[in-house]
């Protein structure tokens, strides 16, 4: 009787070894990547409750949810309105993104 383990060939060993490398490296890179502000935190931990539009001007926003959470854009909507921001229209932006996105489009300081 052989009681000797089969070898493994060469190439098996090489894939295997540069599978390991992969992880780990996927592994670091997931711990050391910027993430956005506010990440993992609430609409409403965001602003404070005295965070609210000025009292007699109208701004008008359209949310765009960029992200993988659903609903966002309807929490936003929500939240925006309570603190007197006219929300015009919601969606979703057809590119994903991590961080927030603010456009100006009215050409006003």
């Amino acid at each position: 009787m052989n009681d000797e383990a089969p070898r493994l060939s060469p190439r098996v060993m090489i894939v295997g070894a540069i599978a390991i490398a992969l992880v780990i490296a996927a592994a670091f890179w997931l711990q050391t990547r910027p993430t956005a502000v506010g990440a993992g935190r609430s609409a409403r931990e965001l602003f404070t409750p005295e965070e609210r539009a000025p009292d007699g001007v109208r701004i008008r926003v359209e949310i765009l949810n960029a992200t993988a959470t659903p609903r966002l854009a309807l929490s936003a909507t929500r939240l925006l309105r309570d603190r007197g921001f006219d929300v015009v229209s919601i969606g979703n932006n057809p590119v994903r993104r991590d961080s927030t996105l603010v456009v100006d489009r009215t050409n006003h300081p």
